[in-house]
């Protein structure tokens, strides 16, 4: 699908959330809320295990912490106990990667590195809650549904490799990823609880997992793994963008008014 048509695709299906919207905020109170997070992301799939083959030693993947904030607005639909919550967050998210130094012809034995590569977006939920079970102190609930994400940077750097060569410090600077898609979309699934601390207040826990639908990198130039690794870019030998899709497992607090 081409960014045109999931944009196209995302702004009908915010209208066609939007109408019983405007209808239900004329009959009930529309919620206004700020959120803020922290959780744990990877970029995984089979790329890893393909640039472990093209360099003959092994990338593990680990997973890298992160963060979440932003807006969102609650709004009831007109069915008992569902409503409407689209969010704007900005997100950070990534791994940090175990590499092999292989850049670097005068290493007269195996080297390893830290590779954190790390992207951050304006992600857009438009999720379906829907409560429980109403409590006088807490009321648990069920959240799902799409996100869309705006790549605002995209980011690799190397970090615990051998500090005794210095010209290593300028070849592992950060860099830009020259191939981070601008696009990334998935979907949204969690629970979790509001608590009541005062007359319109409410306190919003909830426990998410996102995962994205499609690859976070785009095609491009490969010459081997050392030129992929110094540029940086992140494709096989092939130039295809590796396997690799966007996991985030997420604590957000909400404050709803």
């Amino acid at each position: 699908m081409t960014a045109r048509r999931l944009i196209l695709s995302f702004t009908v299906l915010g209208l066609v959330l939007v109408l019983p919207v405007a209808v239900a905020s004329a009959q009930s109170t529309v919620k206004y809320g700020i959120a803020f997070g922290l959780g744990m992301s990877n970029v995984a799939g089979d790329g890893w295990s393909t640039w472990s083959e093209l360099a003959g030693a092994d990338y593990n993947n680990r997973s890298m912490a992160g963060f979440a904030a932003g807006l969102f607005v609650r709004v009831p639909v007109g069915m008992r106990g569902v409503s409407l919550q689209p969010e704007v967050l900005y997100v950070t998210k990534g791994s940090n990667v175990d590499a092999p130094i292989i850049t670097y012809p005068v290493l007269r034995e195996p080297a390893e590195m830290v590779m954190r590569v790390r992207t951050d977006y304006v992600e857009i939920p438009l999720l379906v809650r829907y409560t429980l079970a109403e409590g006088k102190l807490a009321t648990p609930h069920l959240i799902f549904g799409p996100m869309l994400a705006f790549k605002v940077s995209s980011k690799v750097k190397y970090k615990d490799y051998p500090a005794h060569i210095e010209s290593l410090r300028t070849l592992l600077s950060e860099k830009d990823i020259t191939n981070t898609k601008s696009l990334d979309y998935g979907l949204v699934l969690g629970g979790g609880v509001d608590i009541v601390i005062g007359k319109i207040t409410s306190l919003t826990l909830d426990f998410r997992y996102t995962v994205g639908l499609i690859g976070v990198f785009e095609d491009g130039e490969f010459e081997n793994i050392i030129h992929a690794t110094a540029i940086p870019i992140f494709v096989d030998d092939r130039g295809k963008g590796l396997e690799l899709k966007n996991r985030d497992l997420r604590i957000i607090v909400g404050l709803t008014f």
